[in-house]
Order: C-alpha cells, then sequence, then structure tokens
C-alpha cells in the first residue's frame, strides 16, 4: 500500500486510509508464505511503515498501520513510486521476484506534484518491476487521467466520493487485489475488475 499523507488530506480523511489499509489487509490470508503487506506513506517524503520481511499475520499490519502519522506536506508520488520500486520491493526487505505476483494499492485524494514524473515512475514499475498497481482516488479534487496513467488500465482504477466511502469499497478493494494477483486464465473481457455496485465520483 502506498498511502497519502500529504497536507491536503484531512485528519479523519488520513484515519478512514488506515482503517481502509487493514480491512483490506484483513480480507486476505496474511504471513511470511503467502501474502505479504508492506505499507507505505508519502508527501514530500516517503515513509516506510511495515516492510514485506517484517509481515507475519494480519494483526502485525493493523498494528503497524495503528503506528502511521500524517506527514503533511506536498504530494511528491512519483518519488514515492520510485521508492517502492527500490526499497519496497527489493529482495533485502522481503520483495519476492516473479512469478510471485506484486500488486501497489495507491490511495490519494488529490493530484500529484509532478503529474508526468509521476506516470513514468508508475509505468516503469508495470514494465519493469512486474507490479499490477490498482489506483484509488478519494474525493472531487483527484485528476481521474492520473489515476488511469498510475493504473495504466481503467479496470484498476477505483473512485469513491469522500473518505467515509472507503469503508464501502475495502470488499471490492479486497477482491480486486486478489484478482490482480492471479495470472490471467483467459482472454480478458474489458469488464473492471472491481464490482460495479462501488460508488464512483461523475466524469468531469
Amino acid at each position: 500500500f502506498l498511502v497519502d499523507g500529504s497536507g491536503s488530506v484531512s485528519t479523519a480523511g488520513f484515519d478512514a486510509s488506515r482503517s481502509f489499509v487493514a480491512g483490506v489487509a484483513a480480507g486476505v490470508r496474511v504471513s511470511p508464505t503467502r501474502v505479504r503487506v508492506g505499507v507505505s506513506t508519502f508527501d514530500d517524503r516517503v515513509e516506510a511503515n511495515l516492510l514485506l520481511s517484517n509481515v507475519t499475520s494480519q494483526s502485525a499490519v493493523a498494528m503497524a498501520v495503528g503506528f502511521m502519522l500524517q506527514p503533511g506536506g506536498g504530494t511528491n508520488l512519483a518519488q514515492a513510486l520510485d521508492f517502492v520500486a527500490s526499497t519496497m520491493y527489493s529482495g533485502s526487505h522481503g520483495g519476492r521476484p516473479p512469478p510471485v505476483s506484486r500488486v501497489l494499492v495507491v490511495l490519494t485524494d488529490g493530484q500529484s506534484s509532478n503529474m508526468t514524473a509521476t506516470a513514468e515512475s508508475a509505468a516503469s514499475l508495470r514494465d519493469d518491476f512486474n507490479v499490477q498497481i490498482l489506483a484509488v482516488g478519494v474525493g472531487s479534487a483527484v485528476n481521474q487521467g492520473e489515476l488511469l496513467s498510475i493504473a495504466g488500465s481503467a479496470a484498476s482504477v477505483v473512485e469513491v466520493l469522500d473518505s467515509t466511502q472507503l469503508f464501502a469499497a475495502v470488499h471490492s478493494v479486497s477482491q480486486a487485489t486478489c484478482l490482480l494477483g492471479t495470472p490471467p486464465t483467459a482472454t480478458p473481457t474489458g469488464q473492471p475488475t472491481v464490482a460495479p455496485s462501488l460508488p464512483t465520483t461523475a466524469a468531469p
């Protein structure tokens, strides 16, 4: 997980993000030999809150998320994505090479400080590090085009109206992360990965 902790996120919104991460993690089988969960927060800088190598159980994820603090600066998402590639997925920090699936959930409420750099960093994660990205946008200030450039596919973009609706999205995102992490066995249909009942913002 890569969680937006910039100043544009309200205290209530950041608390909702923490609950969201814990809720999604609770929907998968977390263990050192099955699903490993890592969490980072970002603003102008990036902090690793939970490395993949430190994951032992769902309770360990919940504890780490409970200690997450909101930094409150800008929104340097490109730097955060580069950090995920170089640090979070490194073998020394618990990253496992293919064929183990790599899925990153990016949670943000706004637009990054450099959209071009963000798109390039996201493309590198997807193409060079074999990471499937699920972009979750919260609120009306998100840039839909940027979410698409992060995820690389409309089926991997989720939008909710506000932070309170993150709770409703937990189940759908849990399912989506599992589906993204499963190699396809048939020709893609083009249908959204996320359940269509998930509330979305209207197109601008």
